[in-house]
């Protein structure tokens, strides 16, 4: 059977280049039903081979009075509902039904982040990787509490090592270590059934900088999926109303917002053009963007894949051309 051949050759992707199989993994990401896809490759024995470090959360289990999973299980759900949160299909839960929102979400997490992909597949990314570093945590007190203590430290350091393996950029390293590092901070900055103050969310915009919106949905997707089948309509109201007050102050603060609005940024920008496709300073830089400038503007493409494959259409056409 294809599955058995496959899991039988699967070692053998750690002969194709890094950016191979970064691009795979960032493609299967992109692609709706990505904690599906996951699942399937781990079926068949592929995510051990592109992520080992992942193998060590098998089986490793969580207090159950906060978690439904183990913490496999809870990395590939996190990837499930960062993508229900943002999907812009409504999918009629109450995840979609109540989850926070903000003015230009979409384009903003389709903007792009790095190699050539999205905010919102590279948050996919984190979602399968946040919490990679609490196996080495891990430990339990003598009155039976269980500590991940400085997992999100730990583990920003160990999604950047994979990051790095695969030949990510140094944005995409940066932004995804960030969102680990901080991704517990939006619940911690008040007391239980409190509200954050004005000024823990200035300085939360601060010091997290350009992926501050995107550490809050995942913060959002960790918290669904540590309740995972038990979600309850009250679980998601609390759980949405601390975010939303962090959304709403933080969309009077100017430096969140009015950069994002004032100079929205392209799909892609002839740095983008150039790295992606190994071409120099030149007119067909120009050509390229207009093509996918006049695309975008006009609805035909919006997404940083869609305009890749533009990108590469134009460029093959006119290469078949010459």
């Amino acid at each position: 059977d294809t599955r058995d051949l496959i899991r039988q050759s699967s070692t053998s992707i750690v002969s194709s280049s890094p950016e191979r199989v970064r691009e795979e993994l960032l493609a299967t990401l992109a692609a709706r039903g990505a904690r599906d896809s996951i699942r399937l490759m781990d079926d068949l024995g592929l995510l051990s081979v592109l992520i080992p470090e992942i193998d060590a959360s098998r089986g490793v289990t969580q207090p159950k009075a906060h978690h439904y999973y183990d913490v496999f299980n809870h990395l590939v759900e996190a990837v499930g509902f960062v993508e229900v949160l943002l999907d812009s299909e409504p999918n009629g839960g109450i995840v979609h039904e109540m989850m926070p929102r903000f003015d230009g979400m979409t384009e903003y997490f389709s903007s792009y982040a790095t190699d050539m992909h999205s905010r919102l597949t590279l948050l996919k990314l984190t979602g399968l990787l946040h919490d990679i570093g609490k196996p080495a945590t891990k430990s339990i007190e003598q009155s039976g509490r269980v500590r991940f203590f400085e997992h999100s430290t730990v583990g920003e350091e160990m999604a950047k090592v994979v990051l790095r393996r695969m030949r990510f950029g140094r944005s995409g390293v940066s932004m995804t270590g960030a969102m680990i590092r901080h991704h517990l901070r939006p619940r911690q900055m008040a007391a239980r059934n409190e509200m954050p103050t004005n000024r823990a969310i200035h300085r939360y915009f601060r010091d997290v900088g350009n992926v501050a919106l995107d550490t809050l949905y995942l913060n959002m997707a960790d918290f669904l999926a540590a309740k995972g089948p038990d979600l309850t309509r009250d679980d998601m109201a609390r759980g949405s109303k601390v975010i939303s007050h962090i959304l709403k102050v933080g969309q009077n603060i100017e430096h969140v917002t009015k950069p994002r609005r004032s100079h929205p940024r392209v799909l892609l920008d002839g740095n983008d053009i150039m790295r992606e496709f190994g071409l120099s300073p030149g007119p067909k830089i120009g050509d390229v963007l207009s093509v996918v400038g006049e695309a975008e503007a006009t609805g035909k493409v919006n997404t940083i894949e869609e305009a890749v494959r533009l990108a590469t259409q134009y460029l093959e056409s006119e290469d078949g051309g010459a």
